[in-house]
């Protein structure tokens, strides 16, 4: 009697590098989902800070067993791509790149770290525009910013595939905590975590923080993180004693704060950037049911509906100031938004959901190939 052998799973190579200690970025969430709908991966990863890994590194790609796809993890340094090619052509696999962000999108255009034009901004264009013509796959987060890449760098819009970013520090990390909203109580506490990059707007945050505590000292100001714009923020709150600037806390921390939350901040930045993608804090946010306040953008109304899932304002001070106030003296809205906000990350924005897409153009590129 003959045996009947079973097809073996579709294998991925993930490649690049990751958080071990602390797994909760947006590859790793795109690599649990993928798991649970029965693709098979091998892990190739390496620490870029490390010399001798890197070695090691070199000889692992050269032994690299056979699969059908190669993933690049996000985030990603222009050798780690060179590598990344070299396992696809080496394995002839197709090469899925996690182009969460583009280079030029984000340090020329965001951050304005140099000139448009310059030999950097030029560096960046050469490197976002290899980047599409090398993979066969860009998982990208919003159908806005799937364009913004084929306009600008001549990516093919039929490469690549729309998955949310969603909240890995929910879903991989926050699985045991409570998701019951608290009963808010004096003052209200508006919760603002990030980056303090240009694309979210802190400016505009603070001066919003600074009408509303003029008016009420019923409301307090939680301002968490570090980075580009921290000090310009410390000196516009230094005099505003409602305002509480924490600096960075650990990916953990910033769960139990947003659970913390009666009301919780997105960006309010100006940038393109700003108009294309809905970041992490907001899908936090969501996936916590809590009550967001966040710029009325493209990619906001591509993905969210205001008043029923989170609260859209125009990106300036006293639009955001007339927000806050409105929804701190209405419990039943706050409500209301805690209810849309849970149910619309569990319908559209959970990785077992977005993944779907992604997992339906992989299966068909193996049946391509069979």
């Amino acid at each position: 009697m003959s045996r009947i052998r079973l097809p073996r799973p579709p294998t991925i190579l993930e490649f690049g590098y990751a958080d071990q200690k602390m797994p909760s970025g947006r590859s790793t969430l795109l690599v649990c989902a993928l798991q649970n709908e029965g693709f098979q991966f091998n892990s190739l990863l390496v620490n870029p800070l490390s010399r001798a890994k890197s070695v090691q590194l070199a000889v692992n790609v050269w032994r690299a067993s056979s699969a059908q796809f190669v993933f690049l993890r996000f985030p990603y340094f222009p050798w780690m791509l060179q590598c990344a090619v070299f396992l696809k052509k080496k394995l002839k696999a197709k090469l899925i790149v996690d182009a969460m962000i583009s280079s030029h999108e984000t340090i020329i255009e965001d951050r304005a770290l140099y000139e448009i034009g310059s030999r950097q901004a030029r560096s960046c264009i050469q490197e976002d525009s290899f980047v599409g013509k090398a993979a066969d796959l860009l998982v990208v987060d919003t159908n806005l910013h799937a364009k913004y890449l084929a306009n600008k760098f001549g990516c093919a819009e039929s490469k690549m595939i729309v998955v949310p970013v969603g909240s890995p520090l929910f879903e991989l990390i926050g699985r045991n905590e409570t998701l019951q909203g608290r009963e808010s109580h004096e003052p209200l506490t508006v919760l603002y975590i990030g980056s303090f990059v240009p694309l979210h707007g802190i400016g505009t945050i603070i001066e919003a923080a600074r009408i509303v505590s003029s008016a009420s000292r019923k409301i307090r100001f939680r301002i968490i993180g570090e980075g580009q714009d921290y000090e310009r923020a410390r000196k516009l709150a230094a005099d505003t004693e409602m305002i509480q600037l924490v600096g960075a806390v650990s990916r953990e921390e910033a769960l139990r704060e947003t659970q913390q939350a009666d009301i919780v901040l997105g960006i309010f930045g100006s940038s393109t950037k700003a108009g294309l993608v809905i970041p992490f804090k907001v899908y936090d946010a969501l996936a916590c049911g809590k009550p967001v306040i966040t710029a009325q953008t493209p990619a906001a109304e591509e993905l969210l509906q205001h008043g029923e899932d989170c609260w859209l304002v125009k990106p300036e001070p006293a639009a955001l100031a007339q927000a806050v106030e409105r929804l701190a003296l209405d419990p039943d809205l706050r409500r209301k938004l805690r209810i849309g906000a849970r149910k619309s990350y569990e319908a559209y924005f959970h990785s077992s959901v977005s993944i779907k897409p992604l997992v339906q153009k992989l299966n068909e590129l193996i049946q391509a190939h069979a």
